[in-house]
């Protein structure tokens, strides 16, 4: 199944994938500071403290040197690199996946179909909205603005082919403001780890509800 083209937007080009790993490495940080919660604070010492002294005692015993505090900054920088490859490689285009970029460079997203579980029952595809990110010097609120100016488009495009929709917002706040573009969406519990899951149902669950069949 092909995945939507959507107007006002563009497929990123490689350096712009680099471009965005690049601001979201620099979120995974940063964004722990600007909004303080004990989830994000933990996630910021793991990724930023915790990994990069492991890898440091890795590698004096990998080379057999004395462990040195020298080697962290080196080390922080290699994994601050490889954060950025990975994101980079996110936001690469696949059969099942495919991400869009906003036509002033700014903010980019990810549509991707989930994989359907072996024994799971037929029904139509779910996709999964993620990897929203947005440039520093993007206006606060830019990449909220970019989905709800692609909306009707999203939801003609998921309503064609019958699928649900999966979103993580990043903290309650930012799932009010979801809901406040699609009133479809539903709360479905605490992400892992931090977060708010949300939950569009398909258009055939909506008739179905509708019609008050079973």
């Amino acid at each position: 199944m092909t995945l939507p083209v959507l107007s006002d937007t563009r497929d990123p080009r490689l350096r712009d994938r680099v471009r965005m790993g690049a601001w979201g490495a620099a979120w995974l940080f940063v964004s722990a500071l600007r909004k303080p919660s004990l989830p994000g604070v933990m996630i910021a010492l793991f990724l930023w403290l915790m990994v990069p002294l492991v890898l440091t005692v890795e590698v004096t015993i990998v080379l057999q040197v004395p462990f040195s505090w020298w080697l962290v900054p080196l080390v922080l920088i290699a994994w601050a690199l490889l954060i950025v490859v990975v994101i980079t490689a996110a936001y690469a285009p696949r059969p099942h996946r495919r991400s869009y970029m906003s036509t002033d460079g700014s903010t980019i997203f990810r549509l991707r179909r989930k994989r359907r579980r072996r024994n799971a029952a037929p029904s139509g595809p779910t996709f999964i909205t993620d990897n929203f990110c947005r440039s520093m010097r993007a206006d606060k609120g830019s990449a909220l603005a970019v989905i709800a100016s692609l909306y009707d488009q999203l939801a003609l495009a998921v309503d064609m082919v019958d699928a649900d929709v999966e979103i993580t917002a990043a903290h309650p706040s930012l799932a009010h403001r979801y809901r406040s573009v699609d009133a479809l969406l539903e709360e479905r519990g605490k992400a892992f780890p931090r977060g708010v899951k949300l939950y569009r149902p398909r258009k055939s669950e909506r008739d179905r509800d509708a019609s008050g069949g079973p």
